[in-house]
């Protein structure tokens, strides 16, 4: 019985792969999380409606790009979503800066 071509490759070289293949997922949940955190602040602050859209749904299919099936499942992963202080903190910051950019009063919090 002959062997297969995948026991003729090196073992370094399968590893290789493999965690390459698992690191680029990893980045990939890194960035989907960090992707539901904006989400979610565009939807808690309906920020869609600037771009003459009724929700996030339509924002996700027509602004981002994404399938039908890609939007139900984002939509579902943001309206589950429970923040922690350290994005709300960093959302503050976020406007602070904002507003020290247009030269306005950048000490004004946004209560949520």
């Amino acid at each position: 019985m002959a062997r297969r071509k995948f026991y003729l490759s090196d073992a370094k070289t399968i590893r290789t792969k493999l965690n390459e293949a698992i690191n680029l997922a990893e980045e990939i949940h890194r960035k989907e999380q960090e992707l539901i955190q904006k989400l979610y602040v565009i939807d808690k602050k309906r920020y869609y409606v600037f771009c003459c859209l009724k929700s996030l749904s339509g924002f996700c299919l027509k602004d981002l790009g994404f399938s039908k099936t890609q939007t139900q499942r984002i939509v579902t992963q943001v309206r589950r979503y429970e923040p922690t202080a350290k994005i709300e903190q960093e959302e503050v910051i976020m406007v602070r800066r904002a507003t020290a950019r247009t030269g306005e009063n950048p000490y004004i919090e946004i209560k949520t």
